[in-house]
């Protein structure tokens, strides 16, 4: 009401969200600095190759500075779709749409912050990157919905990921951690 001096609406809330949503800018991680070749951030051997192994095999999905493709994808957390507990939450993108290609598909989060958003999934079911890591390796299930990105050429689901790749992977997560967001004054409760 003081910010608008007027009466509260909802076009007011929406504006006053908006504007609030706008100012969670998160740009300063290790990662941003080093793309932006700044005060001779560089990024070591682990994170490095880890970088590779995403421009590699997560950047279809996790694309651009952002890290997502704003997409919805299945990727192959159930083999079935019988669980409509939760307000169907496990349907996924099916549950607002009834389109059957979006059965499963969920939205592309974004990678940023990554290290901090436990647990994983649109169900939390991973506790950490390891576990998510693992499933998209060896724990892929097969559906009719699944993303084409996760069958392989010889028919195996999954992204062929060894423990060293997993690793690599994690320490080039960890470069996406923006602190000075995390710990801004302006965004605490306290």
């Amino acid at each position: 009401k003081e910010a608008f001096n007027q009466e509260i609406s909802s076009n007011l809330v929406m504006q006053a969200l908006a504007q609030y949503q706008r100012t969670l800018v998160f740009a300063e991680s290790t990662y941003d600095q080093y793309v932006r070749g700044e005060d001779e951030v560089l990024l070591n051997a682990l994170e490095q190759d880890g970088y590779t192994i995403y421009l590699n095999k997560c950047a279809q999905c996790h694309a651009s500075d952002l890290f997502t493709d704003n997409a919805y994808h299945n990727n192959g957390l159930d083999a079935s779709f019988d669980n409509t507990d939760h307000d169907e939450l496990f349907l996924g993108r099916f549950r607002v749409n009834r389109n059957l290609e979006d059965l499963g598909a969920y939205k592309t989060p974004t990678l940023r912050n990554v290290m901090i958003t436990a647990p994983y999934m649109h169900d939390g079911r991973f506790q950490t990157l390891t576990d998510v890591l693992d499933h998209y390796s060896d724990g892929v299930q097969e559906d009719v919905t699944l993303d084409p990105v996760f069958v392989q050429e010889n028919g195996s689901r999954g992204i062929p990921l060894s423990n060293l790749e997993k690793d690599q992977l994690v320490a080039f997560l960890k470069t996406l951690t923006d602190n000075s967001f995390i710990f801004d004054d302006r965004f605490s409760e306290f």
